[in-house]
């Protein structure tokens, strides 16, 4: 009972020092959790082989890529990407037209805005990484 006492004063004096900044600490972690400012987007790394974004210099909705897959079609990602960050050692070859068919252009290294010819035009992709 000692203990349960303890530990609820320590509780109720974090809640009483979190309520000077207006809210309990429960809410404060949840929108750490949900609103996170310091939450950082996905780096192209080797759980991705690249990571496609919607509008150029890498901005808007983003869709992964993983290591050594293929993507016969992007699916709500149609036809939307606009700039590609590749992961070292990765290459990643887009299509036109979906099941790897039309048009291709492979990218070794990332690219702010992938081309007037491929932007908002991607179907398909394959990637490869070392």
């Amino acid at each position: 009972m000692k203990f349960l006492r303890a530990q609820f004063f320590s509780i109720e004096r974090l809640r009483s020092k979190s309520m000077l900044i207006g809210m309990p600490i429960s809410l404060a972690i949840l929108m750490l959790l949900v609103l996170n400012p310091f939450r950082q987007r996905a780096e192209a790394t080797y759980e991705f082989a690249a990571i496609m974004y919607k509008h150029e210099n890498y901005g808007g909705s983003d869709y992964l890529i993983k290591p050594n897959a293929k993507y016969r079609s992007l699916g709500w990602f149609n036809d939307k990407a606009s700039s590609i960050r590749v992961a070292s050692g990765c290459s990643i070859r887009v299509y036109i037209d979906a099941d790897y068919d039309g048009p291709s252009k492979v990218f070794t290294v990332s690219d702010p805005y992938i081309g007037d010819f491929f932007n908002d035009e991607i179907s398909s992709v394959v990637s490869r990484c070392r």
